[in-house]
């Protein structure tokens, strides 16, 4: 039986090329918000308590808006979780790109069970961030002056809190490419170190 070596000499590297240069943002999205209550007359939601916001989209959503400073995007889901307890799942929403002064990457969720609207904003008031009304991936540090969670429910109560980080979690596909690519590379280097 012929050895199997030379094929995996042959696919380690390639493996990894083609792995590693998949682009990032081929399929939907996935956003995650999170931060703290300040402060809360929510029942349920009390200030100190952490949240996480999910958030998942489509970067190629077309644009519903033709003011060409404010794009509005249509999200796929959106739900959020609040560390005593309360979760909620939203309905509709969208996503705000706004190429003004200040410059505003918003999110909004309606029609909760418990939670009627959540609406996340991210401000900059020096106009610097946004070129246009585009939909961007939004990275907290270039909104210095505005980070803020504002939860509304039917009564209706309100809750504001911060947002202290927003992370892209890697969807299954490209954490199986990534891992692919990098068991092809540490392959490829045990044959060269053998």
């Amino acid at each position: 039986m012929p050895s199997m070596r030379p094929f995996v000499r042959l696919l380690s590297p390639v493996l990894a090329l083609l792995a590693l240069g998949a682009p990032a943002h081929a399929a939907p999205i996935a956003l995650e918000f999170s931060g703290t209550i300040g402060s809360s007359a929510i029942p349920g939601i009390a200030p100190g308590e952490t949240y996480t916001f999910s958030l998942g989209y489509d970067d190629a959503t077309p644009d519903m808006d033709a003011d060409p400073n404010v794009g509005v995007y249509a999200w796929l889901s959106a739900s959020v979780v609040f560390s005593g307890g309360v979760s909620d799942s939203f309905l509709f929403g969208n996503i705000r790109s706004e190429d003004a002064l200040p410059d505003v990457w918003s999110v909004s969720g309606v029609g909760g069970a418990t939670i009627d609207t959540l609406i996340v904003q991210l401000h900059d008031d020096s106009g610097a961030i946004h070129a246009d009304d585009g939909l961007i991936l939004p990275v907290l540090a270039n909104y210095p002056d505005v980070r803020l969670l504002d939860v509304f429910d039917s009564v209706p109560n309100q809750a504001i809190g911060d947002v202290s980080s927003v992370l892209v979690v890697p969807e299954p596909s490209s954490l199986l490419l990534a891992t692919l690519g990098l068991t092809g590379l540490a392959v490829l280097g045990r044959r060269r170190s053998a």
